[in-house]
């Protein structure tokens, strides 16, 4: 961190974790890059590959009660929507009971909102917003993804890798996915809604200031995403003077522990610390230099404000009934989860040695 650490404390709002590798990981990640606090976000919604990303996140609170928040995710079947209407609000009342500080929605992400095959604004999910509103659970969403996935001109080499391209006629629009989560925002004014990547508004600073000027429920993280910083680049002294308006809406988050996480973090800093330029993701970044009290307000003070008080306590006890709910859950899946025995046996082993 270019700034001192003491003076100007780090939480990165926006955390995966992959598997049991990684709850020892993140904690010397933290320690390394003076990060006071993480956010960590599950994608349960993804399938059945990503089936024990809450009991993970559970056991990392428990472990690390003070410094690591946890944002759940929902299930779904392979394909559609639970048969019963109430049964997200079963999950996310549990979610809540079992120590989650928030909600994770990974379900405006293209290819599973085509998957799950039910606008996010639909009235399918009306009873589980209105009861997040009425306890003024935060939720983090993602939103669309960036333009040019939509384009066989312009999708980058990664996007096609990992089969995020959406040119054939089968996926939601990006304009038409971003419309329901703003009529959520809308909506739901008791629910602090945080959008993920900046909302993939980083070239377009007119509308995301209109959002953030007409919501003040609303908030961007700033998890790359590359096309976000080369946009910002493109017109420093405007995106300079954006970020301090909005210095309170605005929320540092770094994505993915990856090989290059420590790497990627350092140039997140020096971004939005400094007015070097620089090269990283293959392209010239510029950095806009704001002033310490909006890194501040960006760094810990807003994500804080949301939460309102410490991470929500976890128990063992908790976590033993996860397991065997995760269990059954697997069991009755068909077809079966992979592997899902020795992955969740794999938490109860790690319980056991406490």
């Amino acid at each position: 961190m270019i700034n001192d650490a003491n003076e100007m404390p780090m939480i990165d709002s926006h955390v995966h974790i992959w598997g049991m590798d990684d709850i020892d990981y993140v904690i010397r990640l933290m320690d390394r890059e003076d990060l006071r606090q993480i956010n960590v976000l599950s994608l349960t919604a993804c399938g059945n590959e990503f089936f024990d990303q809450n009991l993970l996140i559970l056991l990392l609170k428990m472990l690390n009660p003070r410094r690591v928040y946890g944002f759940g995710g929902l299930c779904y079947p392979e394909e559609g929507m639970p048969d019963d209407s109430g049964e997200l609000v079963r999950q996310v009342r549990k979610l809540m009971e079992s120590g989650f500080d928030g909600l994770k929605m990974i379900e405006g992400k293209p290819n599973i909102h085509r998957r799950i095959g039910c606008p996010l604004d639909s009235p399918s999910f009306d009873p589980m917003f209105s009861f997040l509103a009425d306890k003024k659970f935060p939720v983090l969403i993602h939103a669309a993804d960036p333009e040019e996935f939509w384009d066989p001109r312009k999708a980058p080499q990664f996007a096609r890798e990992l089969n995020w391209t959406y040119w054939d006629g089968s996926f939601a629009g990006k304009e038409a996915i971003s419309e329901e989560v703003e009529a959520l925002v809308a909506r739901y004014k008791e629910i602090p809604f945080i959008i993920a990547h900046f909302f993939f508004l980083s070239d377009n600073l007119e509308k995301a200031a209109n959002l953030l000027e007409t919501y003040p429920n609303l908030y961007f993280d700033l998890a790359p995403g590359s096309e976000m910083y080369l946009n910002f680049s493109r017109n420093i002294e405007k995106w300079h003077e954006f970020f301090i308006r909005f210095d309170r809406r605005i929320l540092f988050g770094t994505d993915n522990l990856s090989a290059d996480n420590s790497e990627k973090i350092r140039t997140m800093h020096r971004f939005l610390e400094t007015d070097d330029s620089f090269s990283y993701w293959e392209e010239q970044i510029h950095g806009i230099s704001l002033p310490a009290d909006s890194l501040k307000r960006i760094y810990a003070d807003n994500f804080l404000s949301i939460m309102n008080g410490i991470p929500r306590k976890v128990r063992e006890d908790d976590i033993r009934q996860a397991v065997e709910d995760l269990s059954e859950n697997a069991l009755m899946r068909n077809p079966p989860i992979p592997d899902w025995k020795r992955r969740v046996d794999s938490v109860s082993s790690r319980l056991d040695s406490i």
